[in-house]
């Protein structure tokens, strides 16, 4: 039997190690019945869409995020990492999953107000983050002035890309987004706290350099996390504003 490759092999111990524990998948062809061609017309929209306007394709995934944390609460950009995985372990996923799934950071914006501290008052320091390469430091502070917008404000908020040096630019999905964190240029910090733990960053590597893998990965995960806290009939609301549920008073 021929060996696996060491990084393989590691994606493959710990897909066995979550199995046991993963949520059930949806049900496929749900609306046979009443609308038959449902997942074949919503996949025509979705390209005919993009295909007009780009960057639809990061706005869903952060959408499926959304949609799919409504009841265990999608952790802040601002939260420590291990208080993500936490989180993430709380509704059935893994670290493997919250890698995977962080890839896609790669795509969309920044709001500048997320990341002032790290530019400029790290932890109220008055300094920026030190662990901030400097080239990319610089470059933030070029495009976030000190005086930008907070994102209680968002709305007029400066942004930049959540990834500078994305080879697809900021609306297409690669593994771009871990060579970027592992060479310390990562705009989050929670992004860049991936590498804090010796196993995500193993993982991330193995994602730098299998692409392939990260796909893969990444379309399971996403399935996972789909499969989270599933709500039928009369059950949960169509939000109207889908950063909130529609009882919270601002």
């Amino acid at each position: 039997m021929a060996l696996l490759p060491r990084h393989s092999l590691l994606l493959l111990m710990l897909a066995m190690a979550v199995q046991a524990s993963a949520p059930p998948p949806l049900k496929r062809n749900f609306y046979a019945a009443s609308c038959p061609r449902a997942e074949a017309i919503v996949r025509c929209v979705v390209r005919r869409r993009a295909a007009l306007d780009r960057s639809v394709l990061p706005a869903m995934i952060r959408l499926h995020f959304h949609d799919c944390f409504v009841r265990a609460h999608l952790p802040s950009p601002s939260v420590p990492f291990a208080e993500a995985l936490s989180a993430f372990r709380n509704i059935g996923l893994s670290l493997l999953d919250l890698t995977a799934l962080l890839g896609s950071h790669t795509m969309g914006f920044c709001h500048c107000g997320l990341i002032l501290d790290r530019l400029y008052s790290f932890n109220g320091t008055g300094r920026s983050d030190p662990t901030m390469d400097a080239g990319l430091l610089a470059t933030l502070r070029d495009r976030c002035p000190p005086h930008t917008v907070t994102p209680q404000n968002e709305s007029r908020d400066a942004i930049v890309p959540m990834n500078l040096v994305a080879p697809l630019g900021p609306f297409g999905l690669d593994n771009s987004f871990f060579p970027t964190v592992l060479a310390g240029r990562a705009v989050l910090q929670f992004d860049q706290e991936l590498t804090s733990s010796s196993m995500a960053r193993r993982i991330a590597a193995m994602f730098a350099a299998q692409p392939r893998n990260f796909q893969k990965q990444f379309a399971r995960s996403m399935v996972k996390l789909g499969s989270v806290n599933v709500l039928t009939g009369k059950q949960g609301e169509v939000r109207l504003n889908c950063r909130r549920d529609n009882g919270t008073i601002i």
